[in-house]
């Protein structure tokens, strides 16, 4: 980033530039929303790297950051328990506990490393799934799309984005649309729009 200053001289208008102060990396960490840090057997779990700055801020750094720093290695503690791929999302293995832990640029490693809980396969019985739109629009036009947002709701109440694979291993399976020729849906519950009129999507979960 570079500031300009100004300064009138004998009438005339000069620009100058003043180098702006460095922004360093200080420290990283690993967390999610929540935190959510257990799943079962089978489950999947996102996680994300903040970086945290010389001038206070903080950025999402699993991918490249405003500053150019990114995520270059994904780490568990115990691969028996969880592994965790390329882009931080950790799969339920066994029972036990690990930590996940990521290294960004320059060779920092994320303070402390984020605990997670593995328990046994889920008993939770799955109550009802629904659908929703990014945004809960109930419209689109035709050339755009939009993402649709499966939601699991279990016995004990609780509910999960089981879009794709959830904590407790559900999932969506498939999307279909019941009128094509108006909207398709991808496989990852992408909706496009075709063409003019109405469909419905439905969402399978083995």
């Amino acid at each position: 980033m570079t500031v300009l200053k100004a300064a009138i001289l004998a009438g005339v208008l000069r620009m100058f530039a003043l180098p702006a102060y460095a922004v360093t990396l200080t420290s990283a960490y690993v967390s999610n929303p929540g935190p959510v840090n257990a799943m079962n057997t089978g489950g999947a779990l996102q996680v994300d790297a903040y970086c945290k700055y010389s001038d206070g801020s903080t950025t999402n750094c699993s991918t490249t950051d405003i500053h150019g720093n990114a995520v270059t290695a994904w780490t568990s503690s115990n691969s028996a328990v969880l592994t965790v791929n390329s882009s931080g999302l950790a799969s339920g293995v066994s029972i036990g506990t690990a930590t996940i832990n990521a290294t960004i640029t320059g060779g920092i490693v994320g303070t402390p490393p984020f605990v997670v809980t593995v328990s046994g396969p889920n008993t939770l019985g799955l109550s009802s799934l629904s659908l929703a739109t990014t945004g809960g629009v109930t419209s689109i036009p035709v050339g755009t799309t939009n993402q649709l947002i499966a939601t699991c709701t279990y016995a004990d109440g609780s509910t999960t984005n089981c879009t794709t694979t959830d904590i407790h291993g559900s999932g969506v399976s498939s999307f279909t649309s019941s009128a094509p020729t108006v909207a398709t849906v991808s496989s990852s519950g992408l909706v496009s729009g075709v063409g003019a009129g109405s469909t419905t999507f439905r969402a399978t979960i083995p």
